[in-house]
């Protein structure tokens, strides 16, 4: 994970090393429902592609959603 950072109820980071998809995931919680929202997205010239959106993640399958998309 490289360049952290806090965004509202969030956080959002960049994955590396040896990863299949080199994106950037964001991870959110949703305060109503207390699950999670993942996005990833491929930046080309500083423009945020959303490439897939997993909604109403529970906390303990945060890592196996993230791993399923990057890899």
């Amino acid at each position: 994970v490289k360049d952290l950072l806090v965004i509202g109820k969030g956080v959002q980071f960049k994955t590396s090393g040896m990863v299949k998809n080199k994106v950037t995931v964001q991870v959110v919680l949703d305060e109503g429902k207390d699950l999670y929202v993942v996005k990833f997205y491929k930046v080309r010239k500083l423009v945020p592609n959303l490439i897939k959106e997993a909604t109403d993640v529970f906390a303990e399958d945060l890592v196996s959603t993230i791993d399923a998309v990057v890899g």
